[in-house]
């Protein structure tokens, strides 16, 4: 019975290591495609991605029945142009790389969802010291 124990403790672990791998090659991802354009552009062309998506279903966003990344999505990528070293002369990202950069957005945003629930409490408690 302990041996059974210990399988089911080693098995959040495995996942928790799995997850944070998830998070950490989307980030990369996310910032080598935000990187190749315009800081300003990058941002015009999500605002205008969110607006387009939000009048295509006036239903959806009145009650708030939006994908959870298209909550944050401008907040979280000026984060990350903050952080980020970009090309200030670069042009504007095309239409298929917009597209890759919400894919991968919306994997991290599920990717942190399931770290919060896959994660020890103690971890999380950790993380959050470390971020003050």
């Amino acid at each position: 019975m302990k041996q059974e124990n210990q399988s089911l403790d080693v098995l959040p672990l495995m996942k928790i290591t799995e997850v944070e791998k998830n998070i950490a090659e989307s980030l990369v991802k996310i910032r080598s495609k935000i990187s190749k354009a315009n800081p300003l552009i990058t941002m015009i062309q999500l605002y205008i991605h969110k607006c387009i998506n939000l009048l295509g279903n006036i239903e959806a966003s009145v009650y708030g029945n939006v994908k959870p990344y298209e909550n944050k999505m401008l907040d979280f990528t000026q984060s990350l142009l903050i952080t980020t070293n970009c090309d200030l002369v670069g042009g504007s990202l095309d239409k298929d790389e917009i597209k890759e950069y919400l894919e991968e957005l919306e994997k991290i945003f599920n990717a942190a969802a399931s770290y919060v629930v896959v994660a020890p409490k103690d971890e999380l408690i950790k993380y959050l010291k470390e971020c003050k």
